[in-house]
């Protein structure tokens, strides 16, 4: 599925169609990890704009630590989790997930880049399936 190396090809093709007149020995490679929480959710945020969705960002002070990113995946409200490493979620994080799906929105708690873009890709295929 998606890895840091199948990432950066996908940068490199978006970079050539943003780009048409430029060479491939133009672009310049970004450096991606997913060793710590910071790193994952650089990879996260650039492959989720990459596939044309909304992210952002969020303010710490703003989510109390409940989440890391808020984005738009087809049209859905979805709140994602970053947890890198060794880490794990906090009860707190969970009562927030409970919540959060009781009312009929996502919550994603992610852990590695793998799973997540299997789970990207299952949402995208689901939508265009059902549309």
């Amino acid at each position: 599925m998606y890895t840091i190396k199948e990432l950066k090809r996908l940068r490199m093709e978006k970079f050539l169609r943003q780009y048409p007149l430029l060479e491939a020995r133009h672009y310049a490679p970004k450096a991606y990890s997913e060793k710590d929480s910071k790193g994952l959710a650089e990879c996260i945020v650039d492959l989720i704009r990459m596939k044309g969705h909304k992210v952002d960002r969020v303010n710490y002070s703003t989510s109390k630590g409940l989440y890391d990113l808020e984005a738009n995946i087809c049209n859905r409200n979805v709140k994602l989790k970053i947890q890198a490493g060794n880490t794990y979620i906090s009860n707190r994080s969970m009562n927030f997930q409970k919540s959060e799906e009781a009312a009929g929105r996502i919550f994603f708690c992610i852990y590695e880049l793998k799973g997540f873009f299997y789970w990207l890709t299952m949402v995208e295929r689901k939508n265009q399936k059902f549309g």
